[in-house]
């Protein structure tokens, strides 16, 4: 049995910053499991790779990082993406100069099924769904979902193809603890919510005058709510992280203030991020703490500083501890 298994894209990736190069495993599942594994949480990754020096690679690569790999072999070359991160004002942005598309596409739910079958995990992560083989058979990917306790997905690209997320929304989207969004694309979601499979669109009234500043991104996780999963949570880079959730036939927002750090690499800082949820869901933690918990790993993954440890991780919240907002919301449809 693993605390966490990750599914997904899963690629050779080499970062260009500042004049040095570097090589590593990306994709969100990878940068996820990463993360967990440095919070003592023991993790996998599965994803589909080419029989190829990429995969031997990849596999190299995570196994030095104490992650158990289960590749699924394929006869198409293993993905390669290729970043560059430059200065932008006071923080850095990324770049993609180069993306080779690959073994990914295949990935299915069957691959997901022996998985979970194989490793028993307590959660399952999933990003890029809705670029690979997954997306054939919502019916059966859910199926796959409910033999585990705790379920997160990872939101944070443009599906491959709009018309195609009726299915996930119907049959998959209610199986999940977390949907994941970044503020620039969960606009784009919820418009194709409402476009392709109908979704009412709905207007919400925050009572925290701070929460009335992002009315238009609790409007559009109130409608993604509506969807059926127990949590949305919107990534707003240098303005915070905000959690909205249904209890009591009420709609609720949690709202942490962003750290002050410098941004010197957001590669992952996302990803990262969503492991403090993780970690809430497997120990019991609240709305509340598991936020703070995820607001501070995404600030120490920008500012380029990853928690080797749960412990460093604590000292680093109790010495920079930002206010964390609680709000209840009135919502009406449009």
């Amino acid at each position: 049995m693993v605390d966490i298994l990750a599914a997904g894209n899963v690629y050779d990736e080499r970062i260009h910053n500042n004049g040095s190069s570097e090589r590593r495993v990306g994709g969100s599942p990878a940068n996820f499991a990463m993360a967990a594994r440095s919070l003592d949480l023991d993790a996998a990754l599965v994803g589909r790779v080419g029989k190829d020096e990429r995969a031997r690679f990849i596999g190299g690569f995570l196994e030095d990082h104490g992650l158990s790999f289960h590749p699924v072999y394929d006869d198409t070359r293993t993905e390669l993406a290729v970043h560059r991160v430059y200065p932008n004002g006071g923080s850095t942005i990324r770049k993609r100069l180069r993306h080779e598309k690959g073994a990914n596409q295949n990935l299915s739910h069957h691959d997901l099924d022996s998985a979970v079958s194989a490793l028993q995990p307590a959660l399952v992560y999933l990003s890029g769904v809705d670029k690979n083989r997954m997306r054939a058979d919502w019916k059966g990917l859910k199926t796959t979902l409910k033999r585990v306790d705790h379920k997160m997905i990872d939101l944070n690209r443009q599906p491959a193809n709009p018309a195609e997320t009726a299915g996930f929304f119907k049959y998959v989207s209610p199986e999940f603890d977390f949907l994941f969004f970044s503020d620039s694309e969960i606009k784009f979601w919820h418009d194709i919510h409402v476009k392709h499979n109908g979704a009412q669109e709905l207007t919400v009234y925050p009572s925290d005058p701070l929460m009335k500043e992002h009315k238009d991104t609790l409007c559009y996780a109130t409608t993604m709510l509506a969807a059926g999963p127990r949590n949305v949570v919107v990534h707003m880079e240098d303005r915070g992280l905000l959690c909205v959730s249904a209890n009591d036939h009420r709609r609720h927002v949690t709202y942490a203030l962003p750290h002050k750090i410098k941004n010197v690499n957001p590669v992952g800082a996302g990803d990262a991020s969503n492991v403090g949820f993780a970690y809430g869901l497997l120990h019991g933690a609240d709305t509340v703490e598991s936020l703070r918990m995820a607001n501070a790993l995404g600030a120490l993954h920008a500012a380029g500083k990853e928690p080797r440890s749960m412990a460093e991780l604590e000292r680093f919240m109790k010495h920079d501890r930002r206010p964390v907002i609680q709000d209840s919301m009135r919502v009406l449809t449009r």
